[in-house]
């Protein structure tokens, strides 16, 4: 049985195979916002804050010698990067974009120049911590839907794809970091499998987002056909699918 391969190894590859999947996830609206010449509830802040994580990301991989890390941020990079780039494209406003850009940017900068000052033994164990921190903030943003979630008593919110994908990769995630023993791998997807168990316990709750959708569509072509209101709007439908 020596040709199977072990737990690790398995777990690594559905890692890189879930994650790339999950990049892939952005193009549609990336795509779209191409196509419209619009920006509007594309998660912008989202895109550079994932371009600045993978960045870290690289460079602890590389620092730990991890090639699976290496290159699944190189990858991140590149495709966040060109989300980033085409949001700039695309907007009609230039400076408040290229502002937070800078502004990411500064700080990147800012992380690299302390490394210079540290000693050499401890480059490894602070790029680690800002990796755990800025993993961790991104994995809790999601949360903000639970609050809109309760508060309209409603999923319509919540893109149930990204949810069930978004769950995938925090299990996949969290398993190779614990092989690794490696917390600063395995410690920011804890939070991200709260936050979906959470919306998922909504959903049983409140109903799926796609029924409340139908119901929704339903109901607003009722109110046009209705008034002779000839204009068809969806809006609702964007914010959900934002």
């Amino acid at each position: 049985m020596d040709f199977l391969p072990d737990l690790l190894t398995v777990v690594e590859w559905a890692t890189v195979v879930v994650t790339f999947i999950m990049m892939a996830s952005g193009m549609p609206v990336c795509v779209s916002m191409y196509k419209k010449r619009s920006v509007a509830n594309v998660p912008y802040l989202l895109f550079l804050i994932s371009t600045f994580v993978s960045s870290l990301g690289l460079q602890y991989g590389i620092l730990i010698g991890n090639s699976t890390l290496t290159l699944i941020n190189v990858v991140s990079v590149c495709v966040w990067g060109a989300y980033v780039s085409t949001y700039i494209l695309v907007s009609k406003s230039k400076v408040t974009p290229l502002l937070k850009l800078l502004a990411v940017a500064g700080l990147y900068s800012a992380h690299l120049y302390y490394l210079t000052i540290l000693p050499s033994n401890d480059v490894v164990l602070t790029v680690g911590k800002y990796l755990l921190f800025w993993c961790t903030i991104l994995c809790v943003i999601p949360a903000n839907e639970i609050v809109t979630m309760v508060q309209e008593k409603s999923t319509k919110c919540c893109n149930l794809p990204l949810l069930f994908g978004g769950t995938l990769s925090g299990v996949v995630w969290y398993l190779y970091g614990y092989l690794m023993d490696d917390a600063t791998i395995y410690f920011p997807n804890i939070p991200a499998l709260l936050v979906s168990s959470v919306k998922f316990f909504l959903m049983f709750i409140y109903g799926l987002p796609s029924k409340q959708t139908a119901k929704n569509s339903s109901s607003a072509v009722t109110r046009d056909s209705q008034n002779n209101v000839h204009k068809v709007t969806a809006t609702g439908i964007t914010r959900r699918n934002k």
